[in-house]
């Protein structure tokens, strides 16, 4: 049967000669669920935790990186805004983050990172290749219609083929110019007003210095047509050209393909 417990005052007594006052009985208040539902999402969501497991008998079993200041994207980081920090993170979020500052020096922030987080492994761009992170791509924007682009369904961390099509009519070709090409950025200049032109501006990675001179090239004389291949089979095969070439038997002009 529930205790029912009573709101009326009651006195205060002295204790007995000769008893000695001790702690009143009771059971240890448990910690709110407010704190408890914070702790968890601070947790899961790869912030800083250091807080929540100082505290614990048995240490922080592992260690991470923290920002030691609020670093803005596209930051290259100095010795000093990063550090090791004791923590305990589930394993899916440990393997997810750099487990030592070393490497970090000379990076670019590719995101936002505030003071006291962990820094994700998918924020930074380290100053060389290492097989903690990616290594430095050359980085080009180029504009393209939006209904020629997924109709701007696209984000940054997606992979996507360009293709370029070249002249018109029966003399027009269609070009891969990359495939599996990785998106940095997407924007949308003018967007919710009246300076909207239906363009968005993509920033790709790209790997070689050939590969950024057909994508310029591209960009300045050719109709873009961007495909979302995040995801997607593997294109070894597929066809690198297409055009209208060759008349067929019956006289209208037959697709040429080109591997």
């Amino acid at each position: 049967m529930p205790t029912t417990v009573s709101a009326r005052p009651t006195t205060r007594r002295s204790p007995t000669a000769g008893a000695s006052p001790g702690p009143t009985p009771g059971r240890r208040a448990l910690p709110s669920g407010r704190a408890v539902v914070g702790a968890f999402l601070i947790t899961a969501s790869a912030t800083a935790v250091l807080a929540g497991y100082t505290s614990a008998n048995a240490g922080p079993r592992g260690r991470a990186v923290v920002a030691t200041r609020a670093i803005d994207a596209g930051e290259r980081l100095a010795e000093g805004d990063v550090r090791d920090a004791p923590v305990d993170l589930p394993e899916p979020t440990a393997a997810q983050v750099f487990p030592s500052a070393g490497p970090l020096t000379g990076a670019v922030a590719l995101a936002p990172i505030a003071e006291g987080e962990l820094l994700p492994r998918s924020a930074v761009r380290l100053a060389s290749g290492t097989p903690a992170g990616e290594a430095l791509a050359r980085e080009f924007s180029f504009a393209v219609e939006r209904e020629r682009a997924v109709d701007g369904q696209l984000a940054r961390g997606d992979r996507i083929d360009l293709l370029a099509t070249f002249g018109n009519g029966e003399d027009a070709a269609t070009i891969v110019i990359g495939r599996g090409i990785e998106l940095r950025r997407v924007a949308e200049p003018g967007k919710g007003g009246l300076g909207g032109n239906g363009k968005l501006t993509l920033t790709v990675a790209l790997a070689d210095a050939d590969a950024v001179t057909r994508v310029a090239h591209a960009s300045r004389v050719a109709a873009l047509t961007v495909v979302r291949s995040t995801g997607a089979a593997d294109a070894s095969g597929a066809i690198a050209e297409y055009r209208l070439a060759e008349p067929s038997s019956s006289g209208t002009l037959a697709p040429r393909a080109r591997p």
